[in-house]
């Protein structure tokens, strides 16, 4: 239970790692 808990936050933290990379790639191509 304890490691696919911390599986799940590891999976959090790489989408919204992907999320940030992908949001701050819009803005460079925006401007």
């Amino acid at each position: 239970m304890t490691h696919s808990f911390s599986f799940d936050i590891l999976k959090v933290e790489v989408i919204y790692l992907l999320c940030m990379q992908n949001h701050c790639i819009l803005l460079k191509n925006q401007f």
